[in-house]
Parts: structure tokens; sequence; C-alpha cells
């Protein structure tokens, strides 16, 4: 006997879509799940985010990765500090999203602030290994969420009988 018994699915449509390595560029509630100082196969050393999209019903989940790479080094000079100014703006953007002005001493300080990040798609097609050729999401702006980033509480719907006005004093109970 199958699981299946009397189950046809010869013409029964699945209304998932197909899977894709990205989503679509906009802006998205995230929380950072990871920030950590990371080193490079190069030996460079940078700071590793991962954000993860939250209150995004089609979305919610998705992870996106940044280095911001403060400490890069390279014997060009001019690279090196247009790399560095770079990762030092975006870095501050960071910082400014999650309410600070410096960053904490330590980097996991930043895990559980949320913030909305505008995500892009990023073209890979041109990389060298095929391997790593599929559009890709990258983190190209942070920004504070209204309030504290999480859907405000509503009032309940309670009969009149229930209600009570806000004079600060109690009701009294009816008989």
């Amino acid at each position: 006997m199958s699981d299946f018994d009397g189950i046809d699915f010869t013409n029964v449509e699945s209304e998932r879509e197909e899977s894709s390595s990205f989503i679509p560029k906009g802006d998205y509630n995230c929380i950072i799940s990871e920030c950590v100082p990371h080193v490079s196969a190069a030996g460079n050393k940078s700071i590793k985010l991962v954000v993860k999209v939250h209150n995004e019903p089609k979305f919610n989940g998705w992870m996106i990765r940044k280095y911001f790479s403060l400490w890069y080094t390279n014997d060009d000079s001019e690279k090196q500090e247009s790399v560095r100014g770079y990762a030092a703006s975006d870095f501050k953007g960071l910082l400014t999203a999650c309410g600070l002005q410096t960053p904490p001493e330590d980097a996991t300080k930043l895990e559980g602030k949320v913030m909305v990040c505008t995500i892009s798609e990023k073209d890979n097609s041109e990389n060298d290994n095929p391997a790593y050729r599929d559009t890709s999401n990258e983190v190209v702006a942070f920004r504070t969420p209204k309030g504290d980033g999480i859907a405000p509480l509503k009032k309940a719907d309670v009969p009149p009988s229930m209600a009570q006005e806000d004079s600060g004093e109690s009701s009294k109970p009816s008989l």
C-alpha cells in the first residue's frame, strides 16, 4: 500500500516559483546575525558582516554577507587607500544605522541590531571562476529603521464594557 493511494499528481501544477540564488534589489528589514573579524586567503584583515532578512514574508531568512576591508594592504598605495576609504565609509553607515558613532571594542556587540538594508543585484558573469558567475546580492546601504524596526503592537479590540478611558484612574467595577 502506498502512502499516496488515491492521489493523482499528473495534472497538478506547483505554485512554487523556481528557486533563485538572489533576491530582487530593494530595501529589506534586516538583523545582524554575525559580525566578526575575518582574515582573507590573501591575509587581509576585515570585518565579516552577515545580515539576515526578517519581517519580509517572501524573503524572510535570506542571508547576505559583506566584508569591510578596513585593513586592506596592497603594494599600490593609491588602491590601498581607496579600498580602505570605501570600507570605512560603508562601515560608518552601518554604525549610524545601528545608532552608534564609534564601533564597539568587540565587533560581535553589533549582532542582533536591526536595520534597513538596501540590497542590489550583483552581476558576476565576468568572474574568472565559472562556479561564481551567478547573479548574487550585495548590501549597498544601511538605514535606521523607523521606530525600533519591529511592527508596533496594535490595540486589541475589546467590548466597550471592558474598555477603560485613559484618565489614569482605575475604573470602578460594575455589578
